[in-house]
C-alpha cells in the first residue's frame, strides 16, 4: 500500500510566470520566465501538464494517478514526482510546501521568526542596504523612442550592413596593429588612472558606450519584432549603468533570433570601437585624438571582460545557453558540481563533467575579477585618503550579504538545496569579512608648517648707516659676493679723513726727525715715541676701514636672500613720508633708499636651497605616532593643486628650533616639538615662508589590531 499525504496541500503554480513553447533538438519544451529575477526554467510537455494539474489536485497520489491515466503506458513514481516539485519550488515556479515533508520545517522557521523578531528586523535592514548598493530607476516603456531611433540603423542587421561593418572592424584592427607601439604607449598608467579627471573622463565614456550597447539590444528587438518593455538606469555601487529589458526575447521560438538579440549590444559596441579606432589612427595629438582612443579602449575592454564573457550572466552567457541548448547553466553547474563531489551524476556523465568544469572556470573568473577590482579600488581609495571610508562601506555590504545568507539558510524550504554551495558562500563571506578587519587602515594627522627654502642664517647691519643701495628682489638667487645692501655713514667718513690726516702728519714728523738726527743726535730719543704714535694711528685707520667695509653687505656664499619683516614706523628724516603715514604702519619686507639702519639690526636671511624643508609644529601626543622616515603628504598654499610626497627628516624641540632660527621666536608655546619634513621634488619656484598643509601617514593598523590593543590596555596587559 502506498503512502498517501492528503493534508496541507497548498502547491500552486505562480500566475505571473510567462510560459513559451519552443521547438528544441530534444523535442518540444516549455520555457518559464520569472519576471522578478529574470531566471528561466525548462520542462517537458508532461512536466508542464503536471504543473497545470496542481490547482485541481489535492494530493501527490492523485497527481500520480492522473499522470498514469493521461500518459499511458509511461509510469511516474512518487519519489520522482516529489523531486520534480522540489526543483520547481527551488526555482520559484511553484509556491507552497510538499505535504508531510516541509510542514515541520516551516513550523520551525515560523517559530524562529516569532521568537526572534530582532533577526527579522536585521534581515530587513540588510535587504535595504543591498538595495542602496543596487538601485534601479525605471524610465518607462521605450517603444516610441526606440521606433524613432531604430529606423536609420535597421539595415545593420541585414547582410549588406553586416558586411560593411565587418570590413570596418577588420580595417580598424589592421590600422591599430600597424601602430601597435603607439597604442601601447597611450595605454593609461596607474598615475593617470588614479587622477580624478581621468576617472571622470573614462566614466563618461563608459556611460555613453553603455547607452549605445543597450540601444543595440533594443534595435535588434525592433528588427525582429520583439517588444522592449522597460528602459532605465541601474546605480550599481555608485556606477551608472543604463539597461533595457529584453526578457521578452526568450519567448521567441527561433534560436537564431535570440542569439542575434543577445549579440546586438556587442555588435553595436564593436562598430563604435571600429569607428573610434579608425578616427584615432587618422588624427593628430589633440583632445579629439585622446577621446577616440578612450572610446576604442573602453568599448573593447568592456566587451571582452564583461559582455562577451560566458562566465558572467551577461550577453555571452545567454549566447552560450542558446548554443548548447541548455537554460540556467550557472544554476545547473552548481548542482552538477555538488552532485559530482558526492559521487553522483545528473542526466549523463559528460554533462556533469562539463558543467562541473564550467563551474570551476566561472568561479576562477569571478574570483580573479573581484580580487582585481577590489585591489584597484582599495589602492585608489588609499591614494585619495579614503581607505577608511571604503573599508567601512565594504564591511556594511559584507555584513548585509552574510545576514541574508544566514536567513536563507535558516528558512530554506527543503533538503534538496545544495548544502555545499551554501557553506561555500558562507566561507567566501567570512573570508571577505576577515580580510576587511585585518586590512591595515591608514592612521593620519595633519599640521600646518612653514616652507623653509634651505639652511638659514641671519644677515645683520654691523654698523649704523643710511641705505644707499639695496637688493630689490626678495627670495631671489644671488651668487657669492653679490652686494645685498650698501650703506653710508658720514661719521665714519669724517673719522677716516681725520685719521688719514693724522697718519700723514705722523709720517712727516718721523721723516723730519730722522733727517735732523744726523746733525742733532739728541733728536733720536723722540723717534720711538713718534713711531709708536704712527702705529696706533695705523691700527685706528684699519679699524675705521673695516667699519667702512662692513657698510657694504655681501653674500658670503650662493643662496637665496629674503628680507626680514620690519615695522614701518621705523623711519628717519631721509625716508619718504609715506612710510610714516598712520595707515601704513604695518610689517613690511622693503628697505627704502635713505632709511636709517641701527647697528646689529636684522636685515634678512640667506637660505641654502640645497637643504629645502618644511618645519611643522606638533604636540607630544602626535609625536608618539611618528618617527624618522615616516611618510608625509604635502600641499603648498602657493601651489594648491599639487600634492607631493615627503619623509620626516628631523624631530627637535621648539627651543632648539628657535636657537638654530628654524622657526620665529614668536612661535606658539603649545608647539612642543618641531618636525623637519624633506620633500625631494619641492621645486625652485617657491617663496620662502609660505604655509604648507602636511599630513603625516603614521603606522597603518587594522581594525582587529586596534580592538585588541584597546582591550589589552584596558586590562592593563599592555
Amino acid at each position: 500500500m502506498r503512502e498517501t499525504s492528503e493534508t496541507s496541500w497548498n502547491l500552486r503554480l505562480r500566475s505571473d510566470i510567462r510560459w513559451k513553447l519552443s521547438d528544441e533538438a530534444i523535442g518540444k519544451v516549455w520555457i518559464a520566465t520569472d519576471p522578478l529575477n529574470r531566471t528561466h526554467f525548462q520542462c517537458s510537455e508532461q512536466d508542464y501538464q503536471i504543473l497545470q494539474w496542481l490547482v485541481s489536485s489535492s494530493s501527490i497520489d492523485s497527481l500520480v494517478d492522473r499522470f498514469h491515466d493521461t500518459f499511458r503506458p509511461r509510469r511516474l513514481t512518487t519519489t520522482a514526482l516529489v523531486s520534480f516539485l522540489s526543483q520547481c519550488i527551488s526555482a520559484g515556479v511553484v509556491r507552497g510546501t510538499i505535504p508531510s515533508r516541509v510542514d515541520q520545517t516551516r513550523t520551525r522557521v515560523q517559530s524562529l521568526t516569532d521568537s526572534a523578531p530582532v533577526f527579522g528586523l536585521v534581515h530587513r535592514c540588510a535587504q535595504f542596504v543591498l538595495k542602496l548598493f543596487q538601485m534601479r530607476f525605471s524610465l518607462g516603456n521605450p517603444d516610441r523612442f526606440i521606433s524613432f531611433v531604430a529606423q536609420p540603423f535597421l539595415f545593420l542587421f541585414g547582410w549588406p550592413g553586416f558586411a560593411m561593418c565587418t570590413i570596418a572592424m577588420v580595417a580598424s584592427g589592421y590600422l591599430v596593429l600597424m601602430r601597435f607601439t603607439e597604442f601601447v604607449s597611450c595605454l593609461p598608467t596607474w598615475t593617470i588612472l588614479r587622477s580624478p579627471s581621468a576617472l571622470i573622463g573614462f566614466g563618461l565614456v563608459f556611460v555613453v558606450t553603455r547607452v549605445i550597447h543597450e540601444c543595440g539590444h533594443a534595435i535588434a528587438c525592433k528588427r525582429l519584432g520583439v517588444p522592449c518593455k522597460d528602459i532605465g538606469l541601474l546605480l550599481s555601487f555608485g556606477m551608472i549603468c543604463p539597461y533595457v529589458d529584453i526578457t521578452a526575447a526568450w519567448s521567441v521560438g527561433s534560436r537564431r533570433k535570440r542569439i542575434v538579440i543577445a549579440l546586438g549590444g556587442i555588435y553595436f559596441e564593436a562598430i563604435v570601437a571600429a569607428v573610434a579606432g579608425i578616427a584615432w589612427c587618422f588624427t593628430v595629438e589633440s583632445w579629439m585624438h585622446d577621446l577616440f582612443f578612450r572610446i576604442m579602449l573602453v568599448s573593447s575592454a568592456t566587451t571582452i571582460l564583461f559582455n562577451a564573457n560566458p562566465f558572467l550572466k551577461y550577453d555571452g552567457y545567454f549566447v552560450l545557453s542558446d548554443c548548447v541548448g541548455m537554460q540556467n547553466i550557472r544554476e545547473r553547474s552548481w548542482q552538477a558540481f555538488d552532485a559530482f563531489c558526492e559521487g553522483r551524476v545528473i542526466n549523463s556523465f559528460f554533462e556533469s563533467v562539463g558543467l562541473s568544469i564550467y563551474f570551476l572556470l566561472a568561479l576562477a573568473n569571478r574570483l580573479s575579477m573581484s580580487i582585481g577590482l577590489a585591489v584597484f579600488l582599495y589602492a585608489l581609495a588609499c591614494h585619495w585618503h579614503l581607505a577608511g571610508v571604503g573599508v567601512a562601506l565594504f564591511l556594511i555590504y559584507a555584513c548585509s550579504v552574510f545576514t541574508l545568507s544566514l536567513g536563507s539558510w535558516i528558512t530554506k524550504k527543503n533538503e534538496m538545496q545544495s548544502r555545499r554551495s551554501a557553506w561555500l558562500g558562507w566561507f567566501a563571506v567570512a573570508c571577505l569579512i576577515a580580510w576587511a578587519v585585518t586590512m591595515p587602515l591608514p592612521n593620519r594627522f595633519g599640521s600646518t608648517g612653514e616652507l623653509i627654502m634651505g639652511e638659514r642664517w641671519p644677515v645683520h647691519a654691523k654698523e649704523l648707516g643710511i641705505v644707499s643701495q639695496c637688493i630689490r628682489t626678495s627670495a631671489s638667487e644671488i651668487p657669492s659676493g653679490e652686494v645685498i645692501l650698501q650703506m653710508e655713514n658720514l661719521q665714519i667718513e669724517k673719522e677716516l679723513v681725520a685719521v688719514d690726516s693724522q697718519l700723514d702728519q705722523a709720517e712727516q714728523d718721523i721723516n723730519s726727525t730722522r733727517r735732523v738726527s744726523f746733525a742733532e743726535s739728541d733728536k733720536l730719543e723722540t723717534l720711538p715715541r713718534l713711531e709708536t704714535k704712527w702705529k696706533a694711528l695705523k691700527l685706528q685707520q684699519e679699524e675705521i676701514l673695516a667699519r667702512k667695509k662692513s657698510l657694504t653687505i655681501t653674500a658670503s656664499k650662493p643662496g637665496c636672500f629674503v628680507l626680514a619683516e620690519r615695522n614701518s614706523t621705523q623711519s628717519s628724516g631721509m625716508i619718504p613720508p609715506s612710510w610714516d603715514h598712520p595707515s601704513l604702519q604695518r610689517l613690511r619686507k622693503v628697505i627704502a633708499d635713505g632709511e636709517l639702519l641701527q647697528r646689529n639690526e636684522l636685515i634678512g636671511h640667506m637660505y641654502d636651497r640645497a637643504q629645502q624643508r618644511i618645519d611643522c609644529p606638533i604636540s607630544d601626543k602626535d609625536a608618539n605616532l611618528i618617527r624618522i622616515g615616516t611618510k608625509v603628504r604635502v600641499r603648498l598654499k602657493q601651489q594648491p593643486t599639487r600634492v607631493m610626497d615627503g619623509i620626516v627628516e628631523e624631530i627637535s624641540s621648539a627651543h632648539q628650533a628657535v636657537q638654530r632660527e628654524a622657526i620665529p621666536t614668536n612661535a606658539s608655546d603649545s608647539a612642543m616639538l618641531i618636525v623637519a619634513v624633506r620633500v625631494p621634488d619641492l621645486g625652485k619656484d617657491l617663496l620662502h615662508g609660505g604655509s604648507a598643509e602636511v599630513v603625516f601617514v603614521c603606522e597603518e593598523r587594522s581594525i582587529l589590531d586596534r580592538v585588541v590593543d584597546v582591550g589589552l590596555r584596558n586590562l592593563r596587559w599592555r
